[in-house]
């Protein structure tokens, strides 16, 4: 095997429909996840991205060498960018202190 076999991606859900959300109730308990989706409100539902789309997304990326492996580019795209350019002046400050 030479460097070439291998790749690294970074995977950045945001908000996948997974049990992560419900880890209380069983898988087969649909009634139950049902209610805690409603719950969550109409956000859930807005933002929420379903596993076999973030599966194909995944593959996708890896096929085409994506390093950076997004779900949701359009409700997440402003948080990211918020969150990212504050670890980076964070970084930035740390190792440069004015």
């Amino acid at each position: 095997m030479n460097n070439e076999d291998v790749s690294i991606s970074v995977l950045c859900p945001f908000v996948v429909d997974t049990p992560i959300f419900y880890p209380d109730l069983d898988d087969d308990d649909t009634e139950g996840i049902a209610k805690r989706k409603q719950a969550m409100g109409a956000w859930f539902d807005k933002l929420a991205v379903k596993p076999e789309v973030v599966g194909e997304q995944v593959l996708r990326a890896i096929q085409t060498n994506e390093f950076y492996i997004f779900c949701d580019g359009v409700e997440s795209r402003d948080m990211i960018k918020r969150r990212s350019q504050g670890m980076l002046l964070y970084a930035f400050d740390r190792q440069f202190p004015q």
